[in-house]
């Protein structure tokens, strides 16, 4: 099997080699929900749209209709419908908040877009987000790690899509707007920004039919690579770092084939979106659609994953044993959705299935309500079989399906909310019962006043206890362990491994 590129700049993931054209054999999967959270106020449609990673925790960016009514959220705007930005750390529990007033206090935001952590030279946290305003511009902000604006700029562009670069800069992705309703720069459908928000240099794709949807990611080496969606199909890019067209792929029959996530490889890449047309594997409706290609972007194969209803993609991930990962919204309840048999059509879910290395399904499984549609709008892969997922979910009186947030009576009558949810997949890991050890860990400085290491151990998760077992705090993928915020005494430091040992230690915070 082909060398992976793990870790590529903004969005591009992991893919596979060859795909087999064999009937597919499949298992339903044994995922774990770690913990869940919803987030939102009464009587309100709260949409979770992006999700991006913190120090301690985790940045999610979404929409608030009602930010006045009561609730979780208590920004103090003018409008109803606005950005909505929580802090929540590994489990969920909320930090801090911040809305943003539109630039003129008259304009409201229909949608926003993304988040994503900023490239710091300095490495401070940072991030960049995206909203729309109605069509006609473009708003990103750059934000502090308190979610504070360093700055602010109105793009001539309706956005889709948002990367940060190597450079501390930030590529954009759209389609027109008017212009930015002289609050903005001209029009293009890319537009490179420097670290300050000043205007690098700007794009057309050259297409005589105008751009529906655009993404655009940076490579491992600074190159460019966008897909967008027209009428007449899917449109793979590659765009020097100074902004010019090397070549253009088409893929694809119509407007509803559409390819938008990027994945990286030693030798090409793995395109990812959905499908209506007849394409190879295709279950009717709309199918998840895969187009593995070359590093010139020619077609190697391109495959669909699906039932009879609607189903797309939203991110593609590696994990440790060389199969991949796709997480995409469902609402079949036949051909490869097996799993869904508390579903009725129409009801969406989270599909999550993986694929071997010669894109054979190995499992699937969907996640949601039983009745009340749920989706996920963006994924991020903390560790090689643990997720984070951020969407939003129908809020009810008593739990239903797979949603039970634990907070969810602090939202009554919410109708819509974020949800943000871990899962582990734990069919291709190996759990965590095996016995606990405590000869081959050690923790230093012990004492400390704060922070403190794990010498010798990998772990995949360390959980910080109190005396009588309770958790309170939970890391990933890190020997680097933070005890702010917690009281003096001593704690329990309990190390969980990959291959599902388990070591204990003690630690006395000063």
């Amino acid at each position: 099997m082909e060398t992976i590129i793990k870790h590529a700049k903004c969005g591009f993931g992991i893919a596979m080699a060859v795909l087999s054209t064999l009937i597919p054999f499949w298992s339903f999967a044994q995922v774990r929900i770690d913990w869940q959270q919803c987030y939102g106020n009464e009587g309100s449609s709260d949409y979770a749209v992006s999700i991006a990673p913190a120090n301690d925790g985790f940045v999610v960016l979404g929409r608030i209709e009602k930010c006045h009514n009561p609730g979780l959220c208590n920004c103090d705007e003018g409008n109803d419908t606005t950005p909505w930005l929580i802090k929540i750390d590994s489990v969920g529990m909320m930090a801090w908040q911040q809305c943003w007033q539109p630039w003129d206090g008259t304009d409201e935001y229909d949608n926003t877009v993304m988040i994503r952590k900023a490239v710091s030279p300095e490495g401070m946290e940072e991030y960049y987000t995206t909203a729309n305003s109605f069509g006609t511009y473009f708003v990103i902000n750059k934000v502090d790690g308190d979610g504070e604006v360093l700055w602010r700029r109105f793009v001539g562009i309706t956005g889709f899509w948002m990367c940060p670069t190597a450079d501390g800069g930030v590529i954009l992705g759209g389609t027109d707007g008017d212009g930015g309703g002289g609050k903005g720069i001209d029009t293009d459908d890319i537009i490179k920004l420097d670290c300050q928000g000043e205007k690098e240099w700007g794009l057309s794709l050259q297409l005589s039919e105008n751009v529906i949807g655009l993404s655009v990611y940076q490579s491992n080496d600074e190159d460019f690579y966008a897909l967008a969606h027209s009428s007449s199909g899917a449109h793979f890019y590659k765009i020097s770092r100074d902004g010019q067209i090397e070549w253009r792929r088409n893929f694809g029959e119509g407007f509803y084939d559409r390819l938008y996530n990027i994945v990286e490889l030693d030798d090409g890449f793995l395109l990812a979106g959905q499908s209506v047309s007849g394409m190879n594997g295709h279950h009717g409706g709309s199918d998840v659609w895969l187009v593995r290609t070359n590093k010139d972007g020619e077609v190697l194969w391109t495959y669909c994953y699906g039932g009879s209803s609607a189903e797309y993609s939203s991110d593609v991930f590696v994990n440790a044993k060389g199969g991949f990962t796709v997480f995409a919204n469902t609402q079949s309840v036949d051909g490869d959705v097996q799993s869904n048999s508390q579903g009725e059509t129409n009801v969406q879910k989270i599909w999550m299935f993986h694929i071997n290395d010669m894109g054979a399904l190995e499992w699937e499984l969907s996640i949601g309500a039983i009745q009340h549609s749920v989706r996920c709008n963006d994924v991020i892969q903390t560790c090689d079989y643990r997720y984070v997922l951020a969407g939003w979910m129908w809020n009810e009186d008593t739990p239903s399906g797979d949603v039970n947030c634990s907070n969810s009576q602090l939202l009554p009558s919410s109708e819509y909310n974020y949800w943000v949810l871990q899962v582990t997949d734990t069919i291709n890991s190996a759990g965590v019962s095996e016995p606990v050890l405590q000869n081959e860990m050690r923790v230093f400085p012990n004492p400390t006043n704060e922070l403190f290491y794990i010498a010798g151990l990998e772990p995949v998760e360390v959980q910080v206890l109190d005396d009588l077992g309770q958790r309170l705090k939970t890391f990933h993928c890190t020997n680097e362990i933070h005890l702010g915020g917690l009281p003096r005494g001593l704690y329990f430091i309990k190390a969980i491994m990959e291959d599902g040992k388990v070591y204990l230690d003690k630690v006395v915070k000063e």
